[in-house]
């Protein structure tokens, strides 16, 4: 098939975008992921995403989404597994992707 030679295919899901952010950033803090930097990027498109994506493989760190509007984020999933560790981090996107409400309530950790 397609993935000939892969031994083991695992599928990370959740209920939503901002649930299988979660269930990724959790996974990768679990098999070692560093936890002093962090990204975020917005669940309103996927550009900030993907272009963000190579920056945090590069600093061994997790990306997360957050709604433009605040609310629920992956980041409120993944951020007791952070306590004490996070020392920098990315917002992806400016004020249009992600609000200064979002950005705020991030810098508190």
């Amino acid at each position: 098939g397609q993935l000939g030679g892969v031994a083991t295919v695992e599928r990370w899901y959740g209920q939503n975008a901002l649930d299988t952010s979660r269930v990724i950033a959790n996974k990768a803090l679990g098999e070692g992921m560093g936890v002093s930097h962090i990204a975020l990027a917005t669940t309103n498109g996927y550009v900030d995403a993907l272009s963000g994506a190579s920056l945090a493989g590069r600093e061994n760190s997790i990306l997360v989404l957050v709604n433009k509007s605040g609310g629920y984020t992956a980041f409120d999933g993944v951020r007791s597994g952070l306590a004490n560790g996070l020392v920098h981090g990315h917002i992806l996107g400016g004020s249009s992707a992600i609000s200064e409400d979002s950005r705020e309530y991030f810098e508190q950790y």
